[in-house]
């Protein structure tokens, strides 16, 4: 429960922000569980973006966003875990962004997508990588939930890559996923 999540502090943090940037109390007692409060903090800090003025929405859907950076989460798992080239990171983006940008407003777009909050790293040393570990492991729990409905191989692939904590985000949400959908 919620209670039990603000007792360690990156939960507070994410608690105590959402509130403070005007989150409704009844939508936030409704993430219930560690996996929904990720899902929430994750699609607020892509709509605080485009609140901002730093995405635009004839770039990318705040959905194609989340993907793009799923895709950026699972290309770091791949090569290692020692962050994601900025050159691949720009490969990534052009299946996320709106194919007919003119190339001015897709570089505009790429460098934003470089300094979305959910990244830390040397972008002047080339790589990204992920600022929160319990995001990266909720990221790679999307898309292994996505790829245990629709590609079973490469479901077994990503959860190869490296062994993950029985308290890991990434098997939380499985596991939800598998409940919800009577696996």
């Amino acid at each position: 429960n919620l209670l039990d999540l603000a007792g360690t502090p990156f939960y507070c943090e994410v608690l105590t922000k959402e509130v403070s940037f005007g989150l409704d109390t009844e939508v936030l007692a409704a993430a219930a569980s560690e996996t929904r409060l990720l899902a929430l903090a994750v699609r607020r800090m892509v709509d605080r973006e485009f609140a901002h003025g730093l995405l635009a929405r004839h770039w990318a859907s705040a959905e194609d966003i989340e993907s793009l950076i799923q895709d950026i989460a699972e290309e770091d798992l791949e090569g290692g875990m020692k962050g994601v080239r900025v050159d691949d990171v720009a490969e990534l983006a052009m299946y996320s962004l709106e194919t007919d940008l003119p190339e001015s407003e897709m570089d505009d777009a790429m460098q934003q997508v470089r300094q979305l909050p959910f990244f830390s790293g040397a972008v002047e040393l080339g790589r990204l990588s992920f600022s929160q570990e319990v995001i990266y492991d909720y990221l790679l729990g999307v898309r292994a939930a996505v790829y245990f409905a629709s590609n079973p191989k490469r479901f077994l692939r990503l959860l190869g890559v490296r062994p993950l904590s029985h308290d890991s985000a990434t098997l939380h949400l499985i596991r939800e996923h598998i409940l919800d959908s009577n696996a």
